[in-house]
């Protein structure tokens, strides 16, 4: 009976959530907040990391809902659960193949996978270092999208629909921004004993 209700519930919240009502989507982030926060903060284990792709998590959940983008209404928990597995899942796979390619002391060494303790204790001024070094690079666009892909764990679709790009140009920015960071990184770290700003 109440498993009945909470599925005519469900379908009912993204019925009004389609139809554009604003009430309809605060309604689904209070109710599923919590329990979507619980979900993600045990796989990064780190509460601002968590806190973050929570947000981001919603602003799938709720375009996609927009757009009709559910199968089965009745099953509204699940989905949005399962995004933010995978929203997390995606955050950590980037945060590892960074951690294993070929670029010790670049960006490996600031983006935290939320799995090692020792990184975990170091991951806020790693993140404060990382911030300072990208907001040297003279080029707005790449302090953009490095800081929104790699810091706050956007992913590329959300960046290319907030930046008006395509998939393409997208990957030669950031790829761009990136060599420009590692350049910068390595000019700083081969001036032992100069005072860094």
């Amino acid at each position: 009976m109440a498993e009945n209700r909470e599925e005519s519930e469900s379908v009912e919240l993204v019925k009004r959530i389609s139809a554009g009502d604003l009430c309809a989507e605060e309604e689904l982030v209070v109710r599923y907040r919590s329990g979507i926060f619980v979900i993600i903060n045990r796989i990064v284990q780190n509460r601002t990391i968590a806190d973050d792709l929570l947000q981001n998590t919603f602003m799938i959940v709720l375009k996609k809902l927009r757009e009709g983008d559910i199968r089965e209404p009745e099953k509204l928990p699940g989905f949005v659960a399962g995004i933010a597995r995978n929203h997390t899942l995606e955050y950590i796979r980037k945060a590892r193949s960074l951690a294993n390619s070929e670029d010790p002391g670049g960006f490996d060494s600031i983006v935290d996978a939320g799995l090692d303790p020792y990184q975990k204790l170091l991951n806020k001024e790693l993140r404060e270092c990382a911030l300072k070094l990208i907001n040297e690079l003279p080029r707005e666009r790449d302090r953009t999208i490095l800081i929104r892909f790699y810091i706050n764990g956007e992913s590329k679709e959300q960046i290319c629909d907030a930046l008006q790009l395509e998939s393409e140009p997208f990957d030669k920015i950031i790829y761009r921004a990136k060599t420009r960071f590692k350049e910068l990184f390595k000019r700083l770290s081969d001036r032992p004993g100069k005072d860094k700003k």
